[in-house]
């Protein structure tokens, strides 16, 4: 049986041959079964500091919880993603909510987590080679933590988010057709452009609720109709569209 240095080399070294998502996702998979990884997930994002946002993702996750994640507008809540996104810390969850106190929308979030299966896990912020940044996760009912486990997830999310990177970049621009579709149609509503503004900049539902002064139910509508106006998939896709088109700088 190969030890974890082995597998890890072994895995950087036929990263750059990998051909496609699924070939990475399957590689990906077979280095962290080993030590107790489920599933995973390199989330790629534009921006920087309180402007960062998800643009795109490469992952494996259970059915249910990306929806989940977003229409919760988790991410601004998630104290780990938070935690790896703009302080740099890298480690297993536990770690990285030991010196922190959390919110009663953070512990929201980590129920809910809890509730998919999501019960340990391993994260990271990772600098792409590209000069983009990418937060990859590794995720499990109970990671190992041994020395060697702990090298394997770093170089493992490492290689695994470039890569990711790599073959993702095709997808971050819509194609043209979809974008003149956009361009010929009705032009949001300026309470719909300014919830889009919003919701690029990172705030959540609850928080543009706040700022418009109106309630989440009517966000929530705005939102879905912004997704519906651009064909986008989530509003993570809309804001990629959007900028793609001009109306979020």
């Amino acid at each position: 049986m190969m030890t974890e240095a082995q597998r890890t080399f072994e895995f950087a070294m036929n990263a750059s041959t990998i051909p496609s998502r699924a070939s990475l996702t399957a590689a990906f998979q077979r280095l962290v079964e080993p030590i107790g990884g489920r599933g995973f997930a390199a989330l790629f994002m534009s921006g920087a500091g309180h402007d960062a946002r998800i643009i795109s993702t490469v992952d494996k996750l259970p059915p249910g919880w990306a929806g989940t994640y977003l229409t919760n507008d988790f991410e601004s809540d998630d104290a780990v993603f938070q935690s790896a996104l703009r302080r740099g810390v890298r480690g297993y969850w536990d770690e990285h909510v030991a010196s922190i106190s959390l919110h009663r929308s953070a512990e929201r979030v980590m129920g809910a987590t809890r509730e998919f299966g999501l019960r340990d896990g391993y994260t990271s912020r990772v600098l792409l080679d590209d000069g983009g940044v990418a937060v990859a996760m590794v995720y499990g009912e109970q990671l190992d933590r041994s020395p060697k486990a702990r090298t394997l997830l770093h170089w493992g999310a490492h290689i695994f988010a470039n890569r990711g990177a790599a073959l993702a970049a095709w997808r971050l621009k819509p194609k043209r057709a979809a974008v003149e579709r956009v361009r010929a149609g009705p032009e949001l509503t300026e309470k719909q452009l300014q919830v889009l503004l919003l919701r690029a900049k990172g705030a959540s539902n609850k928080s543009v609720a706040e700022q418009l002064q109106v309630t989440e139910k009517t966000v929530e509508a705005h939102v879905n109709a912004i997704m519906t106006r651009l064909g986008a998939r989530n509003m993570i896709d809309a804001v990629r569209i959007a900028c793609e088109l001009g109306w979020v700088g």
